[in-house]
């Protein structure tokens, strides 16, 4: 999971495969995530093509850096849900499935016919391996998360999940957080984002379901092995220390403040959970 601020970028990679999942978001005179943050995480990590991408949904934070990706790393071939403001080559449809190297995907929703209802339209992919499976959910809410539980419980059963729209409050119901049984829940978001995300109360609803959670705005870019020995994690920012970060820095200043008995309210809020 690239860290690319408020947004949603994943690499998915196969002994021989590589799969784009949104590309993060970009803004006229701005910042470009495409550009900034997922072509040079994309070089440093060796990968020299892309076999396939996946555009979730049409919003700018998961949509707004494909230009700047295509330009570094053309595209074969782009699913994206019918209706969608950013368009693929092909739609991304329920029930379509394929495999790399002994690794099954599937596409969980939209089903055909499903109006484009931009967040609720998320693209969900489903990866299964024989050590371990994930389920990337895009920024689906509780009504696609209660059509899932009704319709194909069992696909949703993961050891690793990328919450659904950044931890907010309209997804991650607790049936859904339940019907995965994740070891690992991972956030995408930016650093003190305007929106709250993730929410306090639906990353203890993730710990509580025995899911350890990480937040790609503590952690920077967060990268997840499933293989033979188990499941196996890396976080940047702590395996790559900055002297300039200032993420780490004001973390360290508020738990100090925190000690000393300052922030009240947001002890109340935040010390509650189980961040790692």
């Amino acid at each position: 999971m690239i860290d690319v601020g408020q947004g949603l970028s994943v690499l998915v990679r196969t002994a021989g495969h590589a799969l784009l999942y949104d590309m993060g978001p970009a803004q006229a005179d701005g910042f470009d995530a495409g550009e900034r943050a997922v072509v040079p995480a994309l070089h440093a990590l060796g990968v020299r093509r892309l076999d396939l991408a996946i555009i979730s949904h049409g919003d700018n934070d998961h949509a707004g850096g494909r230009e700047a990706v295509a330009a570094a790393f053309p595209l074969p071939r782009v699913l994206a849900p019918e209706g969608s403001p950013v368009r693929g080559d092909a739609p991304c449809l329920e029930g379509q499935q394929w495999q790399w190297d002994g690794v099954r995907f599937r596409v969980l929703h939209p089903g055909p016919g499903f109006p484009y209802l931009g967040n609720e339209a998320a693209c969900v992919l489903r990866i299964e391996s024989t050590h371990g499976s994930a389920l990337l959910a895009g920024d689906v809410g509780h009504y696609v998360e209660r059509k899932l539980l009704a319709e194909q419980p069992a696909a949703l059963r993961s050891d690793v999940v990328v919450v659904a729209h950044h931890g907010s409050a309209g997804s991650s119901a607790p049936e859904f957080v339940a019907a995965t049984g994740a070891r690992l829940a991972l956030v995408s978001s930016g650093a003190d984002n305007r929106f709250g995300h993730p929410r306090a109360a639906v990353v203890r609803r993730w710990c509580g379901a025995g899911a350890e959670v990480l937040d790609s705005a503590r952690s920077g870019a967060i990268r997840v092995w499933l293989t033979a020995t188990g499941l196996q994690l890396r976080e940047q920012r702590s395996a790559q220390q900055r002297p300039w970060d200032a993420v780490r820095r004001r973390g360290q200043v508020k738990r100090a403040m925190l000690r000393a008995g300052v922030f009240a309210a947001m002890r109340a809020e935040r010390i509650d959970l189980c961040w790692n």
